[in-house]
C-alpha cells in the first residue's frame, strides 16, 4: 500500500509507473482510471470514473467559456492552445484536490531553422491557490 500527499503527486507516479497498475483510492472511493503511453515519456493519466478532474475557463469572444477534462495531457494541450490563440482570463482548476492550478506556456517566437513549427511547453506553477481564495468554477 502506498499514500500520496497531494493529487499532483498520485498522478506523477501514476505517470512512471511501469511494472504495475495499482488500485487507487480517493477518499475511500474506488477511481478507475487508464494508463496510455504518452509521446515522449511515460503515461496519461485519464480519470475514467470522474466526472470531472479538471476545468478550465477562459473568455472567448466576451464569452465565459468552461471545458471540462479527465486527464492532465489533454488539459495542457488545450491550455497551450487556448493561449496561442490570445483566449483571455484562462484558468485551470484541479476539481479532485480543490484547488486552482497556475501555469506558464513557455515558447519559441521564432527559429530560423522552421519558422513555421512553433514549439510551446506548459509548466506549472508550484504556489497553487486554495479554494477558499478562488472563486468556484462550476
Amino acid at each position: 500500500m502506498r499514500s500520496h500527499n497531494t493529487f499532483e503527486e498520485l498522478e506523477s507516479y501514476l505517470q512512471c509507473k511501469l511494472n504495475s497498475e495499482p488500485v487507487v483510492f480517493i477518499d475511500g472511493e474506488l477511481i478507475e482510471y487508464r494508463l496510455t503511453y504518452a509521446v515522449g515519456w511515460g503515461y496519461e493519466v485519464e480519470w475514467i470514473s470522474c466526472d470531472a478532474v479538471y476545468i478550465v475557463t477562459y473568455l472567448s469572444d466576451d464569452t465565459e467559456e468552461k471545458e471540462i477534462f479527465k486527464s492532465k495531457y489533454k488539459l495542457q494541450k488545450k491550455l497551450i492552445e487556448l493561449v496561442n490563440q490570445n483566449a483571455q482570463q484562462v484558468q485551470a482548476y484541479n476539481v479532485i484536490a480543490g484547488i486552482s492550478t497556475p501555469f506558464e506556456v513557455q515558447g519559441v517566437l521564432y527559429d530560423s531553422n522552421t519558422p513555421d513549427n512553433k514549439r510551446n511547453w506548459l509548466i506549472w506553477g508550484t504556489d497553487s491557490v486554495e479554494d477558499d481564495e478562488v472563486e468556484e468554477p462550476f
